[in-house]
């Protein structure tokens, strides 16, 4: 009964994802975090699904006894589950206090106002201290092209001051409030900061991270055997665009080290899944031997599983960095989420023992592939986002 609970709810937020960058697309941005990714009833959805799955976990552990977690494997797996928790617990935090918004600077005239955006409503709030321009500067290359913003800028609460500076990419921290650079005014006498104010929240899913990347480690180290040439082919592929190529340098906000991780890793994630949907097109195509009636192990799966985690989430943090906010449900992040969730599925052949069948497995791998394509093309022809050029 609880594991029917848990696929009615598990295919229910898939629907919901999806659903809504469709919905954002033809509505707005705003519409869509009010009524869908702002709404109480989504996040009940996720806690729903984290409360279900935790305790899914628990009878499982009880049934095979705690001992178990002393396999590196098993340990691993555990790892994994608890890393999402986490990052859920942190979002859920980030929903429920922590807030973001801009403030627009001036040259003398300080303010203590910030504009809040939240749940697709905007409203005012009142900053404990105050903060005035000092400096704004467009930076060129040699060539003319801009490569940066910088903005200087003086903060007084009571009678202390401290002189601030922030630039694409490069954040200033006072207290609990993390300060970016946003954007400009035509004449270059103004600036727009973006102001962060998510101290636990953000605390909470780092950790969730941590955990992400170490169960990374451990699972999918393990299982990179004959997935070794087509990592190799998507790594030396990111080299030449990121170090050889570097087109990417011309616009200020990719400008940063993570970019090539983040796409480097997502892309090795893409390659192996695609390889995996061939085999898969292969197998079904193809009159298999009774003796192949059996599912392949999870090897390559976990891989690609292992590699889509890390590069949704290193993404994350750049955005983090960068924006002020590691998750905005914009159309590709999301589609890239429910690649995930889908892929995860076939991975948990024990808790769904039909995956063991060979032909329900192939065709399964060759199916989830078009949510990657969804990801890759259809939301740069048919969705709109940050993303979408990319």
């Amino acid at each position: 009964m609880l594991k029917k609970l848990i696929f009615i709810i598990y295919i229910a937020v898939l629907i919901v994802m999806g659903t809504a960058t469709f919905v954002e697309n033809s509505h707005t941005t705003d519409y869509a975090h009010e009524h869908i990714y702002g709404a109480w009833w989504f996040v009940a959805l996720w806690g729903a699904l984290a409360l279900c799955g935790l305790v899914y976990y628990a009878i499982y552990l009880k049934k095979t006894g705690i001992k178990k977690l002393l396999s590196l494997h098993f340990f691993a797996q555990a790892c994994l589950h608890l890393s999402f928790l986490l990052i859920l617990g942190g979002a859920l935090q980030t929903y429920l206090n922590g807030f973001n918004g801009i403030i627009h600077l001036r040259y003398n005239q300080p303010q203590d106002v910030m504009l809040v955006h939240e749940r697709g409503k905007y409203f005012e709030k009142k900053l404990p201290f105050t903060v005035e321009l000092t400096d704004f500067e467009m930076k060129k290359g040699d060539e003319g092209k801009v490569i940066d913003y910088v903005t200087n800028f003086t903060i007084y609460r009571g009678d202390k001051k401290e002189q601030c500076l922030v630039s694409m990419n490069n954040i200033y921290k006072y207290h609990k409030y993390r300060f970016y650079q946003s954007s400009y005014d035509d004449d270059l006498r103004g600036s727009v900061l973006s102001i962060n104010h998510d101290y636990y929240g953000i605390l909470i899913t780092y950790c969730g991270y941590f955990l992400l990347f170490l169960s990374f480690l451990l699972l999918a180290w393990r299982n990179l055997r004959l997935s070794v040439p087509v990592i190799a082919l998507t790594l030396l592929w990111c080299l030449y665009y990121f170090v050889l190529d570097g087109s990417w340098k011309d616009v200020p906000v990719l400008r940063h080290p993570l970019l090539a991780v983040h796409v480097g890793i997502i892309m090795t994630a893409y390659a192996l899944l695609l390889v995996m949907a061939i085999k898969s097109a292969y197998w079904l195509i193809k009159k298999q031997p009774a003796e192949k009636r059996h599912a392949p192990d999870n090897k390559e799966l976990i891989a690609a599983l292992g590699f889509l985690s890390a590069g949704i989430f290193i993404g994350a943090i750049w955005a983090n960095v960068s924006w002020g906010n590691y998750w905005s449900w914009d159309s590709k992040e999301t589609w890239a989420l429910i690649t995930l969730l889908l892929y995860a599925v076939p991975a948990h052949r024990r808790s769904l023992p039909v995956f063991n069948n060979a032909k329900v497995y192939h065709a399964y791998i060759l199916l989830a592939f078009l949510s990657i394509l969804m990801t890759y093309f259809g939301v740069n022809y048919f969705l709109t986002g940050m993303h979408s050029y990319a």
